[in-house]
């Protein structure tokens, strides 16, 4: 008896983020870069070879609340200086995000950071706030932005979700 595998291929369906556009700057050494023409994360960097993600200040300390999570994002990203292009072929795609970690804080204001996974891209972090009326907000790093209002819907919704006082 023989056995058959049958696997099915369907090309135009992606199910990761890729870069499908960027704006550099004049001197193109840094630039907004376009996530599957959902995401915006700006001022990424290359400085002496490397890619540097933007960094927040506060009060005289730096957050890095955006980080590159695999080798390829961080060579997509260099490849892209290098070359002066990021466009991509893709078409239509499946996008996920998922919040890996809950850290809770004891600031009243900001009550806890929640980080969430973009594929094997980036990772991100968003506050979890909370206002004088006790209702829960999230609060989006500066240097990312997010192009498609539905998509930013659902992030805002699991971030409060898992905000540690809606358990």
């Amino acid at each position: 008896m023989k056995l058959l595998f049958i696997t099915l291929f369907i090309p135009s369906l992606v199910f990761s983020w890729e870069i499908t556009s960027c704006e550099f700057s004049k001197n193109k050494s840094s630039a907004d870069i376009v996530y599957s023409k959902t995401i915006k994360i700006k001022r990424v960097e290359i400085k002496e070879g490397k890619v540097l993600m933007p960094v927040e200040e506060n009060k005289g300390r730096i957050y890095e609340n955006i980080k590159l999570i695999s080798k390829k994002a961080y060579e997509n990203i260099l490849n892209s200086f290098s070359s002066g292009k990021c466009a991509s072929t893709q078409k239509d795609s499946v996008l996920s995000f998922k919040i890996t970690k809950v850290k809770k804080l004891k600031s009243e204001h900001r009550i806890a950071n929640a980080e969430a996974e973009f594929g094997d891209v980036f990772l991100a972090v968003f506050g979890i706030m909370k206002n004088k009326d006790g209702e829960i907000w999230a609060a989006f790093p500066k240097d990312l932005e997010v192009l498609d209002k539905d998509f930013e819907s659902k992030i805002k919704k699991e971030i409060i979700k898992s905000a540690p006082s809606a358990k």
